[in-house]
C-alpha cells in the first residue's frame, strides 16, 4: 500500500498549507461516463466539449475526463475547469476545433481538490469527527459533519493526530456513504487499537516544496505557483526516495513552476537569503526534472543555484544569478537545458558545471556575464547550441573540458570570454569533436581577462590537426584562433602527411547581429555572419547526392541564401 506513483502535487507558496492534503491521482475514482464514443469538440473553440450521453454541469468542475480514441482526437487525460450550457471548458486541447469525428471518453467522478488554496475537508474532531475501525487499520469511519462521496477519490488527506493514529500524508481509494479507504505509507491507524480524536486536512494545497509525500521511485509532479518569492536561509532538498531511470513506463520526478495556470510556463522565484553555504536547490533522486525556476543566490557565499548528485536528472527553463559556488551543478549524469546562468562571481567554480557524471549534455542555454568560467566538462559530454558570452576572468574559460574522451561540442557561439573560448585542459581529445562552433574575442571580456587567450586551446598536450576539430568559425581572438591544435614535432608521426584544415572559417568582421542587444544571430556582413552561414559540417555526405548548408554557431538563419538551390524566406 503507498501513495499512487501518478500522483501530482499542489504547491503555493503564500496560500497553502503545510497541513493540507496537497495531492490527487486520476482514475482511481468510479466513471459517471464510461467509455462513450459521443465527445464532441466545438466549431471554433478547440477546448470546449458537448456529449449527446452527458450534459456537463457544475458540479464536473474539477473532474477529469479520459480520452482514449477519435480520428483527429489526442488521448490523455483533461481537466473540466468550467461548464456553461452542457458544455465543459477542458485546461488543453484533446481535438483541433471544428474536427467532425466524435471522441470517445470516460468521465470519472474524482474531483481534484488540492487545486485550491483552503482544504476541501478538515477533520477537526469537532464539528467533522471519525474513527477508525481497529488496531492497523485504514478505514476512516465519519461518525459527524461529513459524508463521503466519489467526488472524494484520489484526493489525499494529511493526518495530523488523533489517538492511536500514524500522522502522515494518505491517498482515498474508495468510499461509502461513511468512511473512506487509505493507502499511505504505512497503516493509518497503528497496533495500539482503534483510532479516534482524529485530526487532519483533505484537500487544499501545500506550502512548501519540500513537503510532497513523493513515494518510492514515483514519477509524481509536483506543480509551483509563482505567487510569491520563496525566500530561505537554508538549503531545500527536494522530496522524493529511490531510484528513476525515465522511460516510457516510468516518467520523469518533475518539479514544475507556473504563473497561474498549469503548464503556462511561467517561473517561480527562489531567493536564499542570511546564511552562507546554502544550495538552492538540491536533489539526490535519480529521474529529477525541476522547471520553471528563479534562483536568485543573492551572492551569499559560497552559494549555489541548483544541484544534482544523482543520474538521469533534468533542470529546464531556469534562470539561475548571482551565485558565488556554482549555477548548476552536476555530479551525476544530467541534461541543462534551456537554462540561463548569470552574475556569477570570481568566487565561482563554473556558471554550469558537469562535473565528474558521464552522459551528461549541456542543450541551447545562454550563459552569460559572469566573473567565472562559463560551461566545464569533467567528463563524457555533449554541450550543444549554447551561447556563451562576456564571461570574464583571467582563468575563466568560455568552455573548459577537464574529462577524457569522446565529448560532443557542437553549434555553440561562444563569445568575449575571459581567457581561451574553448580549452581542453586533459589528454586523450582524439575523440573529441569540436565543430560548427563560432570562437569569437577570446580574451575581451568587458571584466578582468588573461594576457594569453586562444579561440581554441589545448592545454594539456599538443594535438596534430585533425577532421573531428575542423570546422569553426573564429574572429577576433586575441592571441591567435587555435593553439596546441596542429603539432608536427612533438610527435614526429604527426608531421609526416599532416592533416590539412579546410573547413575552419577565418572571419574578418563581427559576425553577430547586436551582441549589446543580445542577439546572436548572423548578421548579413560579408566577413562577418554571411561568411559563417551555410559554412558548417557536413557539407557533404560519401556516396549520396545530398548537399549540407548548417551555419555555424547557435543561432541558425532565416534567411535562406538563393545560391544553395532554395527560395528567400
Amino acid at each position: 500500500m503507498a501513495i499512487n506513483a501518478n500522483t501530482v502535487w499542489e504547491v503555493r507558496p503564500t496560500n497553502g498549507s503545510d497541513s493540507n492534503g496537497g495531492g490527487f491521482c486520476v482514475g482511481l475514482s468510479t466513471t459517471d461516463i464510461s467509455t462513450s464514443a459521443t465527445l464532441a469538440i466545438d466549431a471554433s473553440n478547440n477546448k470546449k466539449v458537448t456529449s449527446s450521453a452527458h450534459n456537463f454541469v457544475s458540479g464536473d468542475v474539477g473532474k477529469y475526463i479520459k480520452v482514449t480514441a477519435g480520428t483527429g482526437w489526442a488521448t490523455g487525460w483533461y481537466q473540466i475547469v468550467s461548464t456553461a450550457s452542457n458544455a465543459a471548458i477542458l485546461d488543453h486541447s484533446p481535438s483541433a476545433a471544428g474536427n467532425g469525428s466524435n471522441g470517445t471518453y470516460s468521465l470519472y467522478s474524482g474531483i481534484d481538490y488540492s487545486q485550491q488554496n483552503s482544504a476541501q475537508v478538515a477533520i477537526n474532531n469537532s464539528t467533522v469527527t471519525c474513527t477508525t475501525t481497529g488496531a492497523n487499520s485504514n478505514t476512516l469511519t465519519f461518525t459527524a459533519g461529513y459524508t463521503p462521496s466519489a467526488a472524494d477519490v484520489g484526493n489525499i488527506v494529511q493526518l495530523t493526530g488523533g489517538t492511536n493514529i500514524n500522522s502522515g500524508f494518505y491517498q482515498i481509494t474508495a468510499q461509502t456513504s461513511t468512511t473512506w479507504t487509505l493507502s499511505g505509507a504505512t497503516n493509518a491507524t497503528t497496533a495500539g487499537g482503534p483510532g479516534s480524536a482524529v485530526t487532519g486536512d483533505m484537500g487544499g494545497a501545500l506550502k512548501s516544496i519540500t513537503k510532497p509525500a513523493v513515494p518510492t521511485s514515483a514519477g509524481n509532479k509536483v506543480f509551483v505557483k509563482a505567487e510569491s518569492t520563496i525566500q530561505t536561509a537554508s538549503s531545500l532538498t527536494l522530496p522524493g526516495s529511490g531510484s528513476i531511470t525515465p522511460s516510457h513506463s516510468t516518467p520523469y520526478l518533475r518539479f514544475i513552476g507556473y504563473s497561474s495556470t498549469r503548464g503556462d510556463g511561467g517561473r517561480v522565484t527562489i531567493q536564499l537569503i542570511t546564511n552562507t553555504g546554502l544550495t538552492a536547490l538540491t536533489q539526490g533522486v535519480s529521474g529529477t526534472s525541476i522547471e520553471n525556476f528563479i534562483i536568485d543566490c543573492n551572492s551569499l557565499g559560497t552559494s549555489q543555484g541548483i544541484s544534482f548528485t544523482a543520474n538521469h536528472c533534468r533542470t529546464l527553463n531556469c534562470l539561475v544569478k548571482n551565485f558565488t559556488k556554482n549555477g548548476i551543478i552536476s555530479t551525476g549524469s544530467a541534461i541543462v537545458e534551456q537554462c540561463e546562468v548569470t552574475a556569477g562571481t570570481s568566487a565561482a567554480t563554473a556558471a554550469i558545471n558537469l562535473n565528474g557524471g558521464s552522459a551528461q549534455l549541456a542543450l541551447n542555454n545562454y550563459v552569460h556575464d559572469n566573473a567565472c568560467p562559463g560551461i566545464t566538462s569533467a567528463g563524457t559530454n555533449a554541450i550543444l547550441f549554447n551561447i556563451v558570452d562576456n564571461n570574464s576572468g583571467s582563468t575563466s574559460d568560455g568552455i573548459l573540458i577537464s574529462g577524457i574522451y569522446s565529448n560532443i561540442i557542437l553549434f555553440n557561439t561562444v563569445n568575449r570570454s575571459g581567457r581561451h573560448n574553448i580549452n581542453l585542459n586533459s589528454t586523450g581529445y582524439e575523440t573529441t569533436l569540436i565543430k560548427n562552433n563560432i570562437l569569437a574575442a577570446a580574451g575581451g571580456s568587458t571584466g578582468t581577462n588573461a594576457g594569453t587567450a586562444y579561440g581554441l586551446q589545448s592545454s594539456a598536450a599538443a594535438l596534430p590537426a585533425d577532421t573531428h576539430y575542423d570546422g569553426n568559425a573564429y574572429y577576433n581572438n586575441l592571441t591567435a584562433n587555435r593553439n596546441n591544435m596542429d603539432d608536427g614535432t612533438t610527435n614526429a608521426v604527426n608531421g609526416i602527411m599532416p592533416y590539412v584544415n579546410s573547413l575552419d572559417v577565418a572571419l574578418s568582421a563581427s559576425p553577430f547581429t547586436n551582441v549589446a542587444g543580445q542577439d546572436y544571430s548572423l548578421n548579413a556582413t560579408s566577413g562577418g555572419g554571411a561568411s559563417a552561414r551555410y559554412a558548417g559540417a557536413p557539407a557533404s555526405w560519401p556516396g549520396a547526392s545530398t548537399s549540407g548548408y548548417a551555419d555555424m554557431g547557435a543561432a541558425q538563419s532565416k534567411v535562406i541564401n538563393a545560391t544553395v538551390g532554395y527560395t528567400a524566406s
